[in-house]
């Protein structure tokens, strides 16, 4: 297992981020490295595409919508354990698991409202 550390440090221009902060990364060696985000990867795949039409549409987008319409899954807690945030409420400390079947259900409520006319079944 290989642990990294993240320094602050003035790396070569060329390896300066978009904001102009050095990142700089110390494994089992030091070495400089560029910061290639997941937004970033999505800005470049909907560039590619040419299907970013509108201003502020980037990845994050897909969270804040997955968050909006899971919620009409009316199961708070299973749309922030998808989403991977942490609940810090007393009633998660008593809360031992949150079953398959409510995940699966806030996730059939994202997909039933992307592919309405959708019977679930596989194309062929």
């Amino acid at each position: 297992m290989v642990t990294c550390e993240v320094t602050t440090a003035t790396p070569p221009s060329k390896h300066r981020t978009s904001t102009g902060s050095p990142d700089r990364v110390r494994g089992d060696a030091t070495r400089f490295v560029r910061r290639d985000t997941v937004s970033d990867r999505f800005r470049k795949l909907l560039r590619k595409l040419n299907i970013n039409g509108r201003p502020g549409l980037v990845f994050y987008t897909l969270r804040h919508v997955f968050q909006t319409i899971g919620g009409e899954a009316k199961d708070p807690e299973a749309v922030a354990a998808i989403m991977g945030h942490v609940d810090s409420s007393m009633g998660a400390v008593y809360r031992e698991r949150i079953s398959d079947e409510r995940l699966r259900d806030v996730v059939e409520t994202v997909r039933r409202w992307l592919w309405p006319d959708d019977t679930g079944g596989e194309e062929g």
